[in-house]
């Protein structure tokens, strides 16, 4: 499973948005679609268990499924 270091400011009301450099890291090398799982760090000491659910060149966002 792919792992990605956000900010917690980029981890909102259960959502997740990808910045731009991540985001094109996620479409153009890793080539992940939506309903793809991923996690997410945010530095903090959280981890969570996201599903992609946009996956498109202007936004790369997910669902956070549970929080480790």
């Amino acid at each position: 499973m792919h792992r990605f270091f956000l900010t917690p400011e980029l981890i909102q009301n259960k959502m997740v948005t990808f910045p731009p450099e991540i985001a094109r890291q996620v479409i153009k090398v890793l080539r992940l679609e939506a309903g793809r799982q991923v996690q997410v760090l945010d530095g903090l000491g959280q981890e969570y268990l996201v599903e992609l659910t946009d996956v498109r060149p202007d936004l790369v966002a997910g669902r956070i499924l549970e929080t480790c």
